[in-house]
């Protein structure tokens, strides 16, 4: 189990590469999500067995998490406007979202957009509704999404309209 311990610190720094930004991006992911390495630690204790090891079950549940957010990723496909991806892209421009294990994906919006000033007939009130309506794993596949596009800033927003943007057949 000391493998497991370790194992979101081995993904974000094994690479010799890696940047101090890119380590610190992780440390405030961890510090938004708290309990996360936890939570990983035992729900890999509950898969290991004698002829199953924690690498096989860390390549399993990759795999498996790979393919729940293909699914995800395709539901919320045509659920936004060109307006609303251009929103979401703004709202919090950076390479990973914080907090989306704890809060909703709304809140996160909704917060980021500032409540106070958000009118009911405002797009930003009206993007946040819709958000609001997205199940769990829509908002993961929305959130994986809007990060590989704030990922690649040469064509992010491309990205992003193709694959959240209704597609025109020509």
């Amino acid at each position: 189990m000391n493998q497991m311990l370790n194992v979101a610190q081995v993904f974000a720094s094994h690479i010799d590469d890696v940047s101090e930004g890119q380590r610190a991006s992780y440390r405030h992911w961890l510090d938004s999500n708290p309990g996360v390495l936890d939570r990983i630690e035992e729900r890999t204790r509950e898969r290991v067995a004698d002829d199953v090891s924690e690498g096989h079950i860390n390549a399993i549940s990759l795999a498996r998490y790979y393919r729940i957010v293909d699914v995800a990723r395709q539901e919320v496909k045509g659920v936004f406007t060109d307006a609303e991806v251009l929103m979401l892209l703004d709202g919090s421009p950076t390479s990973v979202m914080s907090g989306e294990l704890n809060e909703r994906v709304a809140s996160l919006y909704y917060s980021e957009f500032g409540e106070e000033a958000l009118s009911r007939d405002s797009m930003q009130y009206k993007l946040c509704k819709k958000l609001a309506g997205l199940t769990r794993l829509q908002e993961l596949g929305l959130i994986d999404i809007i990060e590989c596009a704030w990922r690649n800033p040469a064509n992010g927003l491309e990205y992003a309209m193709a694959h959240l943007c209704r597609q025109i057949d020509a």
